[in-house]
């Protein structure tokens, strides 16, 4: 059922400023938002899209530099605290969550998860899934990493590769 648009109080005007920018153009939505307000808050909400970045950068980047951070310490709570502002992580990126957290309880199902995510974003067979799988349920174990570096490598993802790598020897210079 459609929505009655709602009407412009006939005492308040479009102001000046606005000029062609809302002539002829269907701002609906916007206008259902805030029809309580008049032109002024329409006005508003229809910028309202547009975001400003912090000094720190962009929540990606802010997000990619915890990342950072956590592979060196080890600490999984300062990438996985700033990837609840990234409204969507990157495959690669993912993988290096889930391998910040091998040994810890919530292991298993985040991996799991990233396996299923895996095999919705690429074209991967069927072997490819058992391998990378069980290359999975193996960690922390040498070989282990090493199949799912292979793995990685064989899907196109060559970063996650390298994280692999990077975070196994990480973490077996700390066991």
């Amino acid at each position: 059922m459609r929505r009655p648009r709602a009407r412009r109080l006939a005492t308040k005007t479009r102001p000046a400023g606005l000029g062609r920018w809302a002539q002829g153009t269907d701002h609906g939505a916007a206008r259902d938002a805030c029809s309580a307000g008049g032109w002024n808050a329409f006005a508003v909400a229809a910028h309202a899209n547009i975001r400003s970045v912090t000094s720190q950068g962009s929540q990606y980047s802010r997000f990619q530099r915890g990342l950072a951070a956590s592979l060196r310490t080890g600490n999984a709570s300062i990438a996985w605290t700033a990837a609840l502002e990234v409204e969507r992580i990157d495959l690669q990126d993912a993988l290096a969550l889930v391998l910040l957290v091998v040994g810890e309880q919530r292991y298993p199902r985040a991996a799991a998860r990233w396996l299923g995510r895996a095999c919705m974003e690429l074209p991967i067979t069927l072997a490819q899934v058992q391998l990378v799988g069980a290359a999975l349920a193996g960690l922390p174990d040498r070989g282990a990493a090493l199949a799912l570096e292979a793995g990685c490598v064989e899907l196109g993802l060559a970063r996650a590769a390298a994280t692999t790598r990077a975070a196994y020897i990480t973490s077996e210079r700390s066991s």
